[in-house]
């Protein structure tokens, strides 16, 4: 039993994470604010820098108004 619940927790992370991550890469590919490089380096982190990359995209990164 315990093992099961701990299987649907990894599992309900993964997903919450997935759906950040996607987010997070779809707003920044779409922003056209930003210069290509900018937006590079902002891809970069988000790829690279698992978790923190996209919750800081999608915190402070991106341009106002706009919403994931």
């Amino acid at each position: 039993m315990h093992d099961a619940l701990a299987a649907w927790g990894v599992a309900a992370v993964l997903t919450l994470y997935t759906g950040v991550f996607l987010a997070a890469l779809a707003t920044c590919l779409s922003d056209s604010s930003r210069t290509a490089g900018r937006r590079a380096g902002w891809l970069a982190a988000i790829v690279v820098i698992p978790v923190v990359g996209p919750l800081v995209w999608l915190l402070g990164g991106r341009p106002n108004g706009q919403r994931a």
